[in-house]
């Protein structure tokens, strides 16, 4: 008689539940090489699809080994201390600060730019002064030539027991160009990122939620010699973030992010010029070392 282990058991109620998801969602066509999908109606369906589809994209082992391996195994260098955490909405005292580096990837919709648009990962920067026992405020650099920003907020924060929360804004300015044989472009723009946020602290595991409303203020283009702008703040949409940060090693740490966010046209899409009316779900990974 073959046994079978709980390992095996539970591993084959995982694929279970995966192929009953795809099920659901997708139209699913299998063939020796790949995978083809075609998502069904609704926004969740599509949401799901596009991370699909970034899962299925050259160099996606090496990210979800970022994502999820690397920190978990390197938690257990971790020495408990003083957690030197970002996103966790909760001040560390006066006179404190902290940096965030990293790397994030905004999954931009087929049908707005191009396969080689849509996998440039941006290169993100941040810092953060706990100034004070309330007040914090936070720098952030973001690049990949083509789209850059650069943004300034200010939080203040609080806790009840276990629970912390923030509330702030962020001012950015974004500024975009392309020039190649025969096109010459450029675009800039002011954005506000007012936001609300939600923490918990788990053993050694800083858990946050934050919801933000995207504003644009202003925003213009210039191609060649024309320049067409406009100064008109609106809301151009919403993202939700949940962010884990766990220890590395001594003050050291490490964060895995992933926001949903459901907009119009934001500043990464600028080079398609895709019609402001247009929503979009656009979700974006990041893993940052924080020191």
């Amino acid at each position: 008689m073959t046994g079978v282990s709980l390992q095996d058991h539970d591993h084959n109620i995982g694929i279970f539940w995966v192929r009953s998801i795809l099920d659901h969602c997708f139209e699913v066509d299998f063939s020796l090489h790949s995978v083809r999908m075609r998502p069904l109606r609704g926004s969740g369906a599509s949401a799901i699809y596009m991370i699909k589809e970034f899962l299925a994209a050259p160099g996606r082992n090496f990210f979800i080994a970022i994502l999820f391996v690397i920190p978990g195994a390197m938690q257990a260098l971790a020495s408990p201390g003083d957690s030197t955490y970002f996103s966790f909405p909760a001040s560390r005292g006066a006179n404190r600060m902290s940096f965030d580096i990293g790397m994030s990837l905004t999954l931009l919709p087929r049908s707005v730019v191009e396969e080689e648009i849509r996998q440039i990962p941006m290169i993100d920067f941040r810092a953060r002064w706990d100034f004070s026992r309330h007040f914090v405020l936070t720098g952030r650099i973001s690049t990949i030539y083509i789209a850059n920003q650069c943004a300034l907020g200010i939080w203040w924060m609080g806790r009840v027991g276990p629970v912390a929360f923030a509330a702030g804004d962020e001012v950015a300015y974004w500024y975009g160009t392309a020039d190649m044989e025969g096109f010459n472009t450029a675009a800039m723009g002011l954005l506000t990122y007012p936001a609300v946020s939600m923490g918990l602290l788990v053993d050694d595991v800083f858990i946050s939620v934050k919801e933000t409303a995207l504003i644009s203020i202003s925003q213009h283009t210039y191609v060649g010699d024309v320049n067409i702008g406009r100064i008109k703040p609106s809301v151009t949409g919403v993202a939700t973030t949940l962010a884990l940060e766990q220890p590395l090693w001594k003050h050291h740490m490490i964060a895995t992010r992933l926001t949903l966010n459901y907009a119009r046209p934001q500043y990464q899409t600028w080079l398609a010029f895709t019609p402001a009316s247009t929503w979009l779900m656009m979700p974006e990974f990041s893993f940052s070392y924080i020191w």
